[in-house]
């Protein structure tokens, strides 16, 4: 599944929304934090509205132990949402 995720990516490189979006469904199918961290990285890079990235980093940080990276992650989430 993760090959065919990243295959996905690679050939949705010109729409970064869904690319975005498939970052994080690979990020959900890896098994190693650091490689899901790096994922919904990129989706939040991808797309700064994709709230579901933003909570996926957080909940991957905290998960880790990594408590002010995850502060330093909601900083970054709220400072992109036009609506706070």
């Amino acid at each position: 599944a993760v090959e065919s995720l990243s295959k996905a990516i690679e050939l949705s490189d010109d729409d970064p929304l869904k690319q975005s979006d498939l970052y994080l469904q690979r990020a959900i199918m890896q098994s190693d934090t650091d490689k899901q961290i790096e994922d919904v990285s990129k989706a939040t890079e991808l797309n700064p509205n994709n709230a579901n990235a933003w909570q996926a980093k957080v909940e991957l940080q905290v998960a880790k132990g990594d408590k002010d990276a995850a502060y330093e992650t909601i900083k970054g989430f709220l400072g992109t949402d036009s609506d706070n």
